[in-house]
């Protein structure tokens, strides 16, 4: 029986140990100091189905705000300020793509966009520009779209034109900013800094992070990212839209891939 126990043991503790390197490898967090800039930076793996990167919107839906720590209680790992919106209307002003189903419209901006590879082969992240306003897009074969931001890299060089993506101009002006670029080898970065910093410096920062193609979301008071619950930084007011990482622990994974069995009694 004594040996028993301590096989179990082993096997629990090996497992745990297991999960937790999985979920290291998953998601990574740094603070870095780049191009003048102090940045929060999440480094998500997307190779694996374990991660779901996708849009998240207030309680109530569109057309509602709430506080993006509040949000950050809903599940998700990281959450990262979202699109621009409007703060009157509180809609957003980028599309929304859930699951290749468009759940809103707004018609503006570059996005981030997520395809799903196959089973058990993770996610391909591209940043796609959105020119002009009220544009209605055809997104393909994307999975996930969060809309409503402005272009900052495209294979490694800036492209950072506000008024193209179809804001205006005085967005340029320095700001905390919030922003999300993809790594030559695929991986994604979710990051936020509270230094203010021009569209064209926060391009320079995400390139320095490693981005090759990248993008900026809402900004200045909306700055936000939380990570496991904790704000690396705070945003002064309530948002109607994230970004948000969900990461799968292995175990609930297998268990949800599997049915679950009752052995016969003789």
């Amino acid at each position: 029986m004594k040996t028993l126990f301590l096989l179990s043991l082993t096997c629990l503790l090996g497992l745990t140990a297991s999960v937790a390197n999985a979920e290291a490898q998953a998601l990574q967090q740094e603070v870095r100091v780049l191009s003048g800039a102090t940045v929060h930076v999440v480094r998500v793996s997307l190779d694996s189905d374990r991660v779901l990167v996708q849009p998240m919107l207030a309680q109530g839906g569109v057309g509602r705000s709430e506080s993006l720590a509040s949000m950050a209680t809903r599940g998700a790992r990281v959450v990262l300020t979202g699109a621009f919106f409007d703060t009157k209307s509180l809609q957003p002003m980028g599309d929304i793509v859930i699951g290749k189903k468009l759940v809103h419209f707004g018609g503006r901006g570059a996005a981030l966009c997520l395809r799903h590879v196959k089973k058990g082969e993770g996610w391909v992240a591209s940043i796609r520009s959105n020119d002009g306003i009220d544009r209605h897009t055809d997104w393909g074969k994307s999975d996930i779209v969060l809309a409503g931001g402005i272009a900052l890299l495209k294979d490694g060089k800036s492209v950072v034109n506000p008024r193209k993506s179809g804001f205006s101009p005085l967005l340029e002006r320095p700001d905390p900013r919030a922003g999300v670029g993809v790594l030559k080898n695929g991986d994604l970065i979710l990051c936020a800094t509270k230094t203010p910093v021009t569209l064209t410096e926060w391009a320079k920062v995400l390139k320095a992070a490693g981005a090759v193609e990248a993008l900026n979301y809402d900004g200045g008071s909306s700055t936000g990212l939380y990570l496991d619950g904790k704000a690396l930084v705070a945003p002064g007011r309530k948002l109607t839209n994230a970004l948000a990482v969900y990461v799968e622990r292995p175990v609930a994974l297998a268990m949800r891939k599997k049915p679950i069995t009752v052995a016969k009694r003789d």
